[in-house]
């Protein structure tokens, strides 16, 4: 994700330091509505907290390298 990270851990070492380091890239999907970025989590508690209150911050950070990024899909390890 380029400088992605480095752009989140700036912003709010704590939430980085609690929340990121544990997802993993999956890959990449593309379809009619853009392209995914697809990330692991370690739990499906971790992939709903990621989701519901840091997704669109990623998204941003995502985007701030990566302009063809529509979207950050976060998914829990048995999902797969």
């Amino acid at each position: 994700m380029g400088d992605g990270p480095a752009f989140l851990h700036d912003e709010d070492q704590t939430l980085f330091n609690a929340w990121f380091p544990a997802l993993s890239r999956r890959g990449r999907e593309t379809g009619p509505d853009g392209d995914k970025l697809i990330l692991l989590a370690p739990s499906r508690f971790h992939a709903d907290y990621v989701d519901t209150h840091i997704r669109t911050r990623l998204l941003y950070a995502c985007q701030s390298v990566d302009k063809t990024v529509d979207e950050v899909v976060i998914r829990h390890q048995r999902g797969r």
